[in-house]
C-alpha cells in the first residue's frame, strides 16, 4: 500500500493484489481482490474508490476500506496514534458489523478528542 496526503487533510490510499492477499488471510471468505484505491475526507469519511473498490460490495469490502485508511493514518500521523490504529484494525477484522462500525466511531472520537 501506499498513500497521498492532501493538504486539506484528506487522504488516498491505493493497494494492490498482495495488499488483498493479505487481508483475505484475516477473512477466510473475503473476495476482496485486485487493485485500486479508497479516498478518505479530512474527517475520515470514505468519499471515492476507484478500481476494484468501486465494484466491491459487502462487509469485507467495508473493513478492508477500514484497513485501509488505518493503515494510511498510521503513515501519517506517527508516534502516540500508533497503537490506536492498531486498535482500529483489531477492530475491523473481529466481531459482527454493526459492532465494529461503532467501535471504530468511538475510536475515531477519541483521536479527535485528544
Amino acid at each position: 500500500m501506499r498513500v497521498h496526503a492532501q493538504a486539506d487533510g484528506a487522504m488516498t490510499v491505493f493497494y494492490g493484489l498482495t495488499d488483498c492477499d493479505e487481508f483475505n488471510r484475516g477473512w477466510p471468505c473475503s473476495t476482496v481482490k485486485g487493485r485500486g484505491s479508497w479516498v478518505f475526507d479530512k474527517d475520515g469519511n470514505l468519499v471515492d474508490a476507484t478500481g476494484s473498490a468501486s465494484k466491491g460490495a459487502g462487509e469485507e469490502w467495508v473493513a478492508f476500506s477500514r484497513d485501509c485508511q488505518v493503515w494510511g493514518w498510521r503513515r501519517r500521523l506517527p508516534g502516540s496514534t500508533i497503537n490506536d490504529a492498531d486498535k482500529a484494525v483489531r477492530i475491523t477484522r473481529y466481531g459482527n458489523p454493526e459492532e465494529r462500525v461503532a467501535q471504530l466511531l468511538e475510536l475515531r472520537e477519541s483521536w479527535e478528542a485528544k
